[in-house]
């Protein structure tokens, strides 16, 4: 082997030695999820966990759905099964992403996977414990329930009634009773019922026949009262159909399933955030040290469809907040204007191009005309004082050969002699008469 092939081989392997030791080095991160994968909500976090984990080629993404309202899965079944699916697989980062999720992972993380980095996100921040365990961080939400009664209010200043629709799970209840102590600082203002305790037949009845002076506010359904198990992407659709009111939600993945809209919780954002924080505590190696982090606030959004549905305006919106607005004319056809007006200009400078063109060659042509005319009229000028001299030419020949009979006429400039005598005459052209004669040349010159 000589010395290049040598030489080349070992830059090879110091070059893709690093690649292989990452690549020897994976990191597994196991997300726990509360509800069905289906959800739209769920759909959109688990898009973002994976592709900023995913980001890393060492990270490797596993999530799993507990879906306990419509499988009823106990505690036990749930670590049973865990525990046995992850048997022997060492795992970097244990994700929660609701409260029923931390609560589990609080109860049973520790025996599952001991040791191991815990983060949590989609938690209220007054369901987060005051004291978490050493190894454990996360992000704290805002899932407020009075700003959209605000809007509400800001946008319909002339309801009297609050309708508040959930579903009546235990994980619902415990929402249900957040947002009384909210609505409290209505009283007096407007009045708020509570739709929870009906089957969904019922309440979808109920919601086709509110007062006209009212609005209703869909938080989620996930079983109603019968214990019937449904998703909030089912129920919403069916909700905002019906209802004779408007609908405002407190989600944005509800945003455009009816509703007008809401000041909602960014799931999106909201995700970006506790990726990043997963991405921190992996590379620490630990969750010991950092502190609970807050949630932006949530975001006014509107549908515009929606607002032009109930005729509601939205001048008093701050900008930004409508979603679903048509393009105007000009953001639809910007390009087929910009495209035909420069067209236009293009033809319009020809034009002014051909114009000046055509201007200048008729001036043209008028010079030339009067050029022309002159020209004529000079010629036939001269041919008129040309055919006069040709007649007093004549006639002074004729007196001339009565003077002198048979004596010889000549042209001025020629000259003739004669045996027979010596006069010159000569004869002005301007004036026609005799200037000299002279008897030394026998030449008569005109």
């Amino acid at each position: 082997m000589t010395f290049r092939r040598r030489l080349a081989i070992y830059l090879a392997v110091a070059l893709l030695l690093p690649t292989f030791s990452r690549a020897q080095n994976t990191r597994n991160v196991l997300v726990l999820h509360v509800g069905s994968a289906n959800q739209p909500g769920h759909l959109r976090i688990s898009k973002v966990f994976r592709d900023i984990f995913g980001s890393d080629a060492r990270n490797q993404l596993f999530e799993e759905y507990f879906d306990q309202e419509r499988l009823s899965l106990d505690d036990a079944t749930l670590v049973e099964t865990l525990g046995k699916k992850y048997q022997g697989k060492k795992i970097d980062l244990v994700v929660s992403d609701s409260g029923p999720a931390l609560k589990f992972l609080l109860r049973h993380g520790e025996q599952l996977w001991p040791g191991t980095p815990e983060i949590f996100t989609f938690v209220d921040r007054r369901e987060v414990p005051p004291t978490l365990p050493a190894n454990m961080t996360g992000i704290a939400s805002a899932l407020n329930f009075g700003p959209t009664v605000d809007l509400v209010l800001q946008l319909m200043p002339n309801i009297h009634r609050v309708f508040f629709v959930s579903g009546a799970s235990p994980r619902e209840e415990a929402y249900r009773r957040l947002s009384e102590q909210e609505f409290r600082r209505f009283a007096g203002k407007i009045d708020i019922t509570y739709l929870h305790d009906l089957p969904l037949s019922e309440l979808l009845i109920q919601v086709s026949q509110l007062p006209a002076d009212s609005a209703l506010v869909f938080f989620t359904m996930l079983r109603d009262a019968t214990g019937h198990p449904y998703t909030s992407a089912q129920v919403l659709p069916m909700v905002t159909a019906t209802a004779n009111v408007p609908v405002y939600v407190l989600f944005d993945s509800d945003i455009g399933t009816g509703a007008v809209g809401g000041v909602v919780l960014d799931l999106e954002h909201d995700a970006e955030q506790a990726a990043g924080l997963g991405l921190r505590v992996l590379e620490r190696g630990t969750a010991s040290g950092l502190p609970v982090e807050q949630t932006s606030p949530n975001q006014t959004v509107v549908d515009w469809r929606q607002l032009q549905r109930w005729g509601i305006s939205e001048n008093k919106l701050p900008r930004g907040t409508v979603r679903f607005r048509p393009p105007s004319l000009w953001q639809q056809y910007k390009w087929y204007v910009l495209g035909g007006g420069a067209a236009i200009v293009a033809q319009l400078v020809l034009i002014i191009i051909l114009l000046t063109e055509i201007r200048r060659r008729k001036s043209s042509d008028l010079v030339v005309n009067n050029l022309s005319g002159r020209i004529i009229n000079a010629t036939e000028e001269e041919l008129a004082n040309a055919g006069a001299r040709g007649g007093i030419e004549r006639n002074l020949s004729a007196i001339v050969e009565t003077v002198w009979p048979g004596y010889p006429t000549h042209r001025r400039g020629d000259q003739s002699t004669s045996s027979g005598g010596s006069r010159t005459l000569l004869l002005s052209r301007s004036s026609g008469s005799l200037e000299q004669f002279s008897e030394t040349q026998p030449i008569l010159s005109y």
